[in-house]
């Protein structure tokens, strides 16, 4: 199959945001340049100038303002751009990133105006927009407007077809990681990650965006509990938002202000390094379709405890490459932890087996798949001609 094909990519999330959507549309963009595709990526101007331009990569900063509610509903001045993009760019296809996203889902309405192939990828189907049922009517109906609809994993592509997508069209294609840049490092190389980030004692790590979906306040009321049995551990959370203060706050509340640290957003590069230097690794999300960041764990070397969200009973086998527990029990998490870093026989299986689950994972695999999808996407569209 070729790649000699011109894809629009659009989303709203990407480096130095955390979360899955930000290192999808990153990773999946990349994938496909280094493999020959002609990839234009569409961003809100707001991510001018944090130097994650992939090598490769056309990127369109989008001016205007946006809005950090309803997945930031943007302005008429970036739907006139994202209109003069799609009319006059000669794509062969537009690819929205998130269900969720007004401005993939925008490119998606246009991109059936001008009778352009489209795929919409969704990374999940929980979100603050099901609180405005006209918005969340308004979303599916233009999710079903899509030529194609990738789930990233089984279920999200069985809750769009509940949703009404019709299922012929939905296509299932997992994430990929890294595993150049997530790998595990050896000992003089954790020791001196450790040194520059200030960092001692037995690490707890998690990269998540600080909302009440990804359960941070759960991780903090667990670590509390995790001190009384390892006090000389501590816990490092990457990433930023709307709760970071009250977090902050609930931190000083429990008494263990000292032992946690709040490092804000954090290039791929650096939560990489963190990931790898870690102890245990530990996603406490209530909802997650497809978590990258256990991939990620995993293939740095580092066991990995989550919740048991749709999302991690697909790539976690309890007691094999991780531990799980239920969402939103703080003891029980504590508990998983605990386990990690005091047994260490324990930790050694979880990261053996880590490392055999990432080897079905890769990037580039992806990016094949969603080649393909857009070659079907051509013909079910009706454009007469092959785009891959």
């Amino acid at each position: 199959m070729g790649t000699e094909v011109k894809v629009l990519m659009v989303g709203d999330e990407f480096p130095p945001d955390i979360g899955g959507v930000s290192t999808y549309t990153l990773s999946l963009c990349r994938a496909m340049s280094k493999m020959g595709v002609d990839v234009t990526l569409a961003l809100p101007g707001r991510l001018r100038g944090t130097g994650f331009v992939p090598d490769g990569v056309d990127v369109r900063f989008l001016d205007g303002f946006t809005i950090p509610i309803v997945k930031r509903m943007f302005s008429a001045r970036i739907a006139k751009g994202l209109r003069d993009l799609i009319r006059y760019g000669g794509f062969d296809v537009v690819h929205g990133q998130d269900i969720h996203s007004s401005m993939a889902l925008f490119s998606i309405w246009y991109a059936r105006r001008r009778k352009i192939p489209s795929a919409i990828t969704c990374h999940t189907v929980e979100g603050s927009i099901r609180r405005w049922r006209p918005l969340y009517r308004l979303m599916m109906r233009t999710v079903r407007k899509a030529t194609m609809v990738i789930g990233v994993s089984e279920r999200a592509a069985e809750t769009c077809a509940r949703l009404g997508v019709p299922r012929w069209k939905v296509r299932v294609v997992p994430n990929g990681v890294d595993v150049n840049l997530f790998r595990p490092r050896n000992e003089e190389e954790r020791r001196r990650i450790r040194t520059r980030y200030g960092l001692g004692g037995k690490i707890v790590f998690s990269a998540i965006r600080l909302n009440r979906r990804k359960g941070p306040f759960v991780l903090i009321e667990a670590f509390a509990d995790v001190l009384k049995s390892v006090p000389d551990a501590m816990l490092v959370i990457a990433g930023t938002g709307q709760e970071l203060p009250n977090l902050r706050r609930r931190v000083e509340e429990l008494g263990v202000g000292s032992r946690v640290i709040f490092l804000g957003p954090r290039t791929n590069d650096e939560v990489a390094e963190l990931m790898a230097s870690a102890d245990v690794f530990v996603l406490p999300s209530f909802f997650e379709a497809f978590p990258i960041a256990l991939l990620e764990a995993m293939a740095s070397g580092t066991p990995v405890v989550a919740t048991r969200t749709e999302g991690a009973l697909a790539l976690v086998r309890e007691g094999v490459n991780g531990l799980l527990v239920t969402q939103g029990e703080p003891r029980e998490l504590a508990g998983a932890i605990v386990k990690v870093l005091t047994d260490e026989d324990l930790a050694s299986r979880l990261r053996a087996e880590g490392a055999k689950t990432v080897e079905r994972y890769t990037w580039e695999r992806t990016a094949r798949r969603v080649l393909e999808i857009y070659e079907e996407a051509a013909l079910i569209g009706g454009q007469g001609r092959s785009v891959c």
